[in-house]
């Protein structure tokens, strides 16, 4: 058979005939179509997949021209001459990257290249170069792609990767194809169509010049001009005063459905997306369905996206700098499993507006090409590529998906989407601050509500969403515990001071709060809101001991000032521990049970509100406990505590029913992206030229990723992905110390890991049919039965396993052999161990330092008896709590397996809690869970989501070949009203606390 066409161009048509021939013999000389192995320049035969695999890498990486005898792809066979015998070579192979599972001979429409891929012909043709004559591990387009991949993650300068690249080229052989500089290198990226575009726009934020105003030397609407002024006052010609950066979406989603990994996750929330009446992703929530109703031509294609978008600003230069605000649009695909749709890999930078000023109310004007794009997609864009089924097809998108449910309560009816665009109808759109309106004059139960009509309702399907703009829980929970800190007398944002209480008696309420005046100080007296100084004192230092877990927050120790008895520089992100894990037991000692219960009822609510799993048959209730809370806070509070932060939550439970889970919307992912666009900066002249050029970067090494990287190589997009297997995703955090192990607690851990196994359990499940026939009297006695088989199994079964393994032909594993055997007596230990994401210390190395990772519990089954003679007892679920005594790595020799000792326990099993001190006790610990990290994967592994306990909660990912879990639901109980309200003794008759105490206040 010729095969001269593997040195042919991959664009002729005799390479294109002759490869599908190629297909057609491995395809019918194949056990398995899933698992063929693939000999294009990156793979070299050593990785298996399928026939759409294969023609993908083929395509971008070439063919091994010097593969002319196809001895992997049954070509003997073929010929009808006999292959090599199946044992004479092993490869290892890896799971199927993705593609359809019926695969057959290929038709013409599966010949033809994709449109799309014929933008990639530019790399096909010059990347498949070797990187020197006679270099065949890499090509030229796999070191650039490498290169670019250390500028994205440790945010190398132009100027650096340029000398990198200049001493790569003088290291290498002469001849060899490494690129000059950054800029030679950057005009690659534009056959990935990743590009933007600079749209000049008016100083004073009233257009852009686009379409008909493309050639305006100054605005139409204030004459402003158009080009900056020098210091002589001429104009600085073709430098323009504001500067609008797009980053087209369309261009991006073709892409993302030409990678194979981003493709098929794209179809994750139709295929994989548990359905068990709980919310946990958008696709869940009721709007999500009502879209799928209400358009079903949008629904019957899985692969249409629906997008959320998020907008924020940042100051380059740092808060303590010049003032200047840099606008950012984000665009993200809710399409994704919740382990990545906020990942910053699939978080889209779509519009980068320039500075100084922000454009405020006039931002309309600047998202109006991003509208533009947003109504073609609605109109579906033809011929994309999908790279998993290799098929073309329509998208659609839609910007975001809410429910049109009308809320028929008591209180006020909330306006639809319909309504709200009906009186807005007639408004004009964002013009400008040269041009803004005059301010109204007159009446006020007659000043409108809007000023504008926004640029989104351009868009057919706005109108009908009756949550157009998400509220923030992130600063609205970061506000609250501001305020309730600072109202509680720990100076801050207090929300109490002279004028709030002269307010109070203005109103006839709580006159006996009335402050004090005096010459130069006036007197508040202590509200039954306000802390005694005793009462901070011990606020203030049960807040200083406590100590978290490794990233869990900031060192709380640094955040606290005993002497002053004050909290002070909290971050979001400490807030949102404080509100939720910490205050409840802070406050456990201080201040009256029905004010402390209503500050603890308001934490709960946000602590219920912040779930990752939605019981959506408990939000009606969670609303009435809300209500009743702040009603609670109202008899307490003064009535200046209540600002707009504090009405904000009433309607939080209701845009997790109609939108999902609030993860999936709060600000926190994209403050951090600001701090990565910060990071950009690497010239603060050029400001948002740095930002644009180093995103395409590192969005075009994120997308050539899976395809120009080794397996193993990690890029900024997704963080390390920890696969399954004994010692994947755990790090020794310390040097080892061998010890020799005593012999009962080495038996005692070597019977805890045989428990543990899955692969042992038939073997457990015969020993123990083995004691009943041999102990027939104590059939009954269960508790007898297992301590007997607790003592005999390990022995009993190496003795099994070694009458096994002298059969011939026997199927006993590998891993049982070497387990059978029995672990090393000399066992090394370590301070800390790094297991799935969690850090784990001893308690002796956590005296040393400012985290707490010693403090565990786990569920396990347990044995419990009604009394000593008891027979028959009943096994059932507990919790077990402890603290980490020494950290032993079992080596079976093969293998290691990872211990906490005392008692023996799987690192695996347990999970990290947090021990505070109680303040009523301090011989007593109150315990705190910790939340689950956000892993993906199960066994050994984890990605980067959602690892949780319950195995129920498990789907099954083929391509992986793991177990990924999912978020189980778990009940935030809330304190009933009952329980201490209206309680003889407990209802304050008088507002002011006991005492001479108060604040003063300096006039």
């Amino acid at each position: 058979m010729d095969k001269t066409w593997m040195k042919d161009d991959r664009r002729s048509l005799q390479f294109n005939l002759e490869f599908n021939q190629f297909l057609k013999v491995a395809l019918d000389n194949a056990r398995n179509p899933n698992n063929i192995p693939c000999p294009c320049l990156k793979c070299y035969n050593n990785r298996f997949g399928n026939i759409q695999f294969i023609k993908d890498h083929i395509y971008f990486n070439g063919i091994m021209e010097n593969y002319t005898r196809w001895k992997w792809h049954g070509e003997c066979s073929y010929a009808g001459r006999h292959c090599l015998s199946e044992g004479s070579e092993t490869v290892e192979q890896i799971p199927d990257l993705g593609g359809n599972e019926d695969v057959g001979v290929l038709n013409d429409e599966d010949h033809e290249i994709s449109l799309d891929s014929n933008e990639f012909m530019q790399f096909v043709e010059d990347g498949d170069k070797p990187l020197y004559p006679g270099y065949t591990k890499s090509t030229k387009m796999n070191g650039l792609v490498q290169t670019f991949n250390l500028k994205a993650k440790h945010g190398l300068s132009d100027s650096c990767n340029t000398n990198i690249l200049i001493l790569f080229h003088t290291l290498l052989p002469d001849g060899n194809e490494v690129l000059g500089s950054v800029n030679l290198a950057k005009k690659t990226l534009s056959a990935l169509g990743m590009k933007y575009e600079k749209i000049d726009a008016c100083p004073n934020d009233c257009i852009l010049y686009r379409d008909l105003n493309v050639d305006a030397k100054k605005c139409p609407s204030c004459n402003a001009l158009r080009w900056k002024l020098a210091k002589d006052r001429y104009e600085k010609v073709r430098v323009p005063a504001k500067t609008l950066w797009y980053f087209p979406p369309i261009p991006r989603f073709r892409r993302m459905f030409q990678s194979t990994v981003s493709a098929k996750e794209l179809t994750w929330h139709v295929r994989d997306r548990k359905k068990d009446g709980m919310m946990r992703h958008p696709a869940d929530s009721p709007t999500w369905k009502m879209v799928d109703t209400n358009w079903p031509d949008f629904s019957i294609e899985h692969r249409n996206l629906s997008l959320a978008l998020s907008s924020d600003r940042f100051n380059p230069y740092g808060a303590g700098s010049r003032k200047y605000s840099c606008w950012l649009v984000i665009l993200i695909t809710y399409n994704l499993p919740a382990w990545l749709c906020m990942k910053r890999k699939y978080m889209m930078l779509t519009l980068l507006i320039s500075g100084p000023k922000q454009p405020e109310n006039d931002i309309d004007v600047y998202l109006q090409p991003l509208v533009d794009d947003l109504k073609v997609l609605w109109d579906k864009i033809e011929q994309v590529y999908d790279s998993v089924r290799g098929e073309y097809f329509k998208l659609k998108a839609q910007a975001s998906a809410f429910d049109n449910t009308v809320e028929k309560d008591d209180a006020p009816t909330l306006l639809t989407g319909e309504e709200t665009f009906a009186r807005v109808q007639g408004l004009p759109k964002a013009s400008g601050k040269g041009n803004a309106p005059a301010p109204y004059k007159g009446p006020p139960e007659n000043r409108p509500c809007w000023k504008k009509k926004y640029v989104f309702y351009d868009l057919d399907y706005w109108k009908f969403f009756p949550v157009r703009h998400n509220l923030d829980v992130m600063h609205i929970e970061k506000n609250y515990c501001d305020a309730i800190l600072g109202t509680l007398n720990i100076p801050g944002k207090t929300k109490d001071g002279v004028a709030s209480r002269l307010d109070m008696v203005d109103m006839g309420i709580h006159i006996d709060l009335k402050p004090t005046a005096s010459v130069k100080r006036d007197k508040l007296p202590l509200a039954s809101w306000n802390l005694f100084v005793d009462e901070r004192k011990i606020e203030c230092n049960s807040f200083f001991h406590m100590k978290g877990p490794s990233r869990f927050s900031s060192n709380i120790r640094n955040l606290v000032s005993v002497n002053d008895s004050k909290l002070g520089n909290l971050k979001s992100h400490d807030c949102h521990v404080i509100m939720q894990l910490l205050l409840p037991v802070a406050i456990r000692s201080v201040l009256k049970k029905p004010v402390r219960y209503a500050i603890i009822r308001f934490c709960l609510f946000f602590k219920a509100i912040c779930s990752k799993v939605i019981d959506v048959s408990i939000l009606k209730q969670m609303q009435a406990d809300l209500v009743d809370t702040i009603c609670l806070l109202e008899k307490f509070f003064p009535p200046s505590f209540f600002d707009i932060m504090i009405h904000l939550t009433v309607h939080l439970v209701r845009e997790v029913e109609l939108c999902g889970p609030v993860f999936f919307r709060w600000m926190y992912p994209f403050e951090r992206y600001m701090k990565v666009f910060k990071g950009m900066v690497h010239n603060q002249t050029f400001l948002e030229g740095c930002i644009a050029e180093c995103y395409i970067v590192e969005e075009a090494v994120e997308f050539l990723e899976e395809r120009m990287l080794p397996e193993d190589a990690t890029t900024v997009g997704i963080p390390k992905s920890s696969r399954p297997g004994l010692l994947n995703g755990c790090k020794r955090l310390s040097a080892p110390k061998i010890v020799t192990a005593n012999g009962k607690l080495l038996d005692i851990a070597h019977l805890c890991i045989l428990q543990n196994c899955e692969d042992v359990q038939p073997y457990f499940k015969e020993h123990m049919e083995f004691l009943e026939l041999s102990f027939p009297y104590n059939i009954n006695h269960h508790k007898w039965m297992k301590n007997k088989q607790n003592q005999t199994f390990p022995d009993w079964f190496k003795n099994r396993v070694a009458n096994e393994i002298i059969i011939d032909d026997n199927e006993v594993p590998e891993t049982i052999r070497w387990l059978a055997d029995g672990p090393n007596k000399k066992v090394p230990t370590f301070h800390g161990y790094h297991v799935n994401g969690v850090d784990f210390n001893t308690m002796e190395w956590d005296s040393k330092r400012s985290v707490q990772n010693s403090t565990i519990f786990l569920v396990a089954d347990a044995m419990q008896v009604a009394s000593a003679k008891d027979k028959r007892p009943t096994t059932m679920d507990m919790d077990f709590y402890g603290r980490i005594q020494q950290i032993w790595e079992v080596d079976y020799y093969k293998f290691r397996d990872r211990h906490l000792n005392d008692p023996f326990v799987l690192a695996i099993h347990v999970k990290q809690i947090l021990y505070i001190e109680d303040p009523l006790d301090a011989e007593w610990s109150v315990v705190v869970r910790c939340p689950d990290k956000d892993l993906k994967g199960g066994g050994g592994g984890g990605d980067d989501d959602d690892e949780v306990a319950a195995a129920d909660d498990d789907y099954y990912n083929e391509d992986d070949n793991i177990v990924v879990k999912q978020h189980p639901y778990i009940p935030i109980i809330m304190p009933p009203v009952e329980s201490f309200d209206n309680v003889v003794g407990d209802e304050p008759t008088s507002y002011a606390r006991p005492g001479d105490e108060g604040i003063w206040v300096d006039k």
